[in-house]
């Protein structure tokens, strides 16, 4: 007989299954507000501006409620073509440094 640990665990596994992820669907939207907002994105931009621009923007975005890419470029550190060539959280989420032209 299975020890009552066991039981227990294996219903609390087949409970979360079908009542809390069967048929979820990601909020795609908010998951790209999510990722716009993420300040770690500023470790993209430091090896083609430097950590103290880059530090200076993302504290600018902090403070004031941006986007890094808003942050960047109300303080003129790059141009949007610049920022979206730099920052790619698709290539972020292997081993990624952004070339400098």
């Amino acid at each position: 007989m299975a020890p009552v640990n066991a039981i227990f665990a294996a219903t609390m596994y087949r409970s979360f299954r079908k009542f809390l992820v069967e048929g979820t669907k990601p909020n795609l939207k908010r998951i790209r507000e999510y990722v716009d907002r993420s300040l770690m994105l500023v470790t993209a931009p430091s090896p083609v501006i430097g950590y103290d621009k880059a530090s200076k923007f993302a504290h600018h975005a902090l403070d004031n409620d941006l986007t890094l890419r808003a942050a960047a470029l109300q303080l003129v550190f790059v141009t949007e073509a610049e920022f979206d060539r730099i920052v790619d959280p698709r290539k972020m989420v292997k081993p990624y440094v952004a070339e400098t032209k």
